[in-house]
């Protein structure tokens, strides 16, 4: 059976999908069993095209919700999608969040099988290109299988690991397996491909039709449905092959120059289409990364992240333009996007300040690097207002460690706070703190110079204000 051409599903997709009426009950957290995933290289972008085909236990009660690890540097999923009885794909609601290098997709289900895609970078060196996929890992998995398609042309193909199996389908394109077996929560394994391309065809364009020498195999575990054990159609293998997606994203038009995707992509960054521009500033970096528009693409895609709330992704792509082209004239604009980026995501006080240290670490790094850039007052300010939230942060746990009566660890968390942030609002009541600390602990010699601190260089304070009245009380 041939597989059908890409357009196909879309056009079907568009004319099926529709929107599920949610379970009223709580859905219960799934897991996987079987996870298969299609690497297609150049198949109708430039990049690489990534399908996950997730199928549940036959026992799962539905609705379930289930999540799913991508790579964090590939934005949202393009389309995310469950099974329905009659075998047809139906757009599922989802949540996307970043931790770290991961993201995860989480989506409920009424069907035991899932399908999700997204695209990818391909890395380009003359003829050569190459590509490597890590899964992120972060959740158990059944079984794990791969299914690596070479494009249209492609020659010298190298695979590692090495493929289990390899066939041509009957699209005339062959397909390499790999076998992982069960994955644990911790594991994160990698595949790398590499070949010689020396034609810019992509294989769903211009592939030719031809008899397949071998029918292709079915995958390790075909995905079931309501327990019926019948291969779908949309299994991975020589069946046909029905990629989702709501409706074609908005691209560049086919045949634009180099300069028109970068205007498509500027057009749609001013009107607030950041979706778009995103899309629109990878596919130019991609297809054109020496272009003299690469540093602005590379700039204005980091600020579309910020402006969909992606600010991790943000920080990527500046901290990109920025330690890979340091003397572009953007170069600076990009370090303090990075110090942005990590300043939006700082939380409040009684969280970790992790994102607080990087933007005061990132804003260092312009005043150190770009000490002339027009940009050094702003991040100036930007380190100030961190610094005084990090000394907020340990002065909270000081007074945490006093109020459960152990004075000891708060006196190195005040000590800290004077030693490391002299110049914070909150000094006053970090002296006062500690000077109650020492006297509880009867270090009356420390807690007397403590009460002088503060008496001499906060003489109008509140702190200052209040051990006066204490000594007026006593008297």
């Amino acid at each position: 059976m041939a597989r059908l051409p890409r357009t196909w599903p879309l056009l079907a997709l568009a004319l099926v999908t529709l929107w599920v009426p949610w379970a009223q009950a709580q859905p219960a957290t799934a897991s996987i069993k079987q996870l298969n995933i299609a690497i297609w290289p150049e198949y109708d972008r430039p990049g690489v095209l990534v399908v996950y085909r997730f199928q549940l236990a036959p026992d799962t009660q539905l609705p379930a919700m289930v999540t799913v690890p991508i790579p964090a540097s590939v934005g949202e999923p393009s389309a995310v999608a469950w099974q329905g009885p009659d075998g047809r794909l139906l757009v599922a609601r989802f949540t996307h969040w970043v931790e770290g290098d991961r993201a995860f997709v989480s989506l409920e289900m009424n069907g035991l099988n899932g399908q999700l895609e997204f695209y990818d970078d391909l890395n380009l060196l003359g003829q050569t290109r190459s590509y490597s996929f890590s899964w992120p890992g972060g959740v158990e998995l059944g079984a794990l299988a791969l299914e690596v398609q070479q494009p249209l042309g492609a020659g010298s193909f190298v695979l590692s690991p090495p493929a289990d199996r390899q066939v041509r389908g009957s699209d005339g394109l062959t397909y390499a397996w790999i076998d992982l077996g069960p994955q644990s929560a911790a594991a994160t394994p990698i595949v790398t491909l590499k070949y010689d391309k020396a034609t810019p065809g992509l294989s769903a364009g211009e592939r030719q039709a031809a008899a397949p020498a071998d029918p292709v195999p079915p995958p390790p575990a075909p995905v079931v449905s309501n327990g019926d054990t019948s291969a779908l159609p949309w299994v991975l293998g020589g069946l046909a092959v029905v990629l989702l997606v709501g409706c074609a994203p908005a691209m560049p038009p086919e045949g634009s120059t180099p300069r028109g995707r970068f205007d498509w992509s500027v057009d749609r960054f001013e009107r607030g289409k950041y979706h778009d521009a995103i899309r629109g500033f990878k596919d130019h970096l991609l297809r054109e990364p020496l272009h003299p528009t690469a540093d602005s693409s590379r700039l204005l895609l980091a600020e579309s992240y910020l402006e969909t709330g992606d600010e991790l992704l943000a920080a990527n792509e500046f901290r990109q333009l920025a330690t890979s082209r340091p003397n572009s004239s953007l170069a600076d604009d990009a370090q303090f996007g990075v110090c942005r980026s990590f300043w939006i995501v700082s939380p409040d006080l009684p969280r970790d300040q992790e994102f607080t240290q990087k933007t005061v670490e990132e804003c260092t790094r312009l005043l150190e690097f770009f000490p002339r850039s027009p940009l050094v007052g702003d991040a100036r300010d930007l380190v100030a207002q961190a610094r005084q939230k990090m000394a907020a942060k340990e002065l909270r746990v000081g007074r945490y460690y006093y109020e459960r009566g152990f004075y000891e660890s708060a006196i190195i968390y005040f000590e800290n706070v004077l030693q490391t942030y002299p110049e914070a609002d909150v000094a006053p009541a970090t002296l006062l703190a500690l000077y109650d600390s020492y006297a509880r602990v009867g270090f009356r010699a420390e807690a007397d110079l403590v009460r002088r601190r503060l008496l001499e260089f906060y003489p109008d304070s509140p702190e200052a204000l209040e051990i006066t009245q204490r000594d007026e009380d006593e008297s």
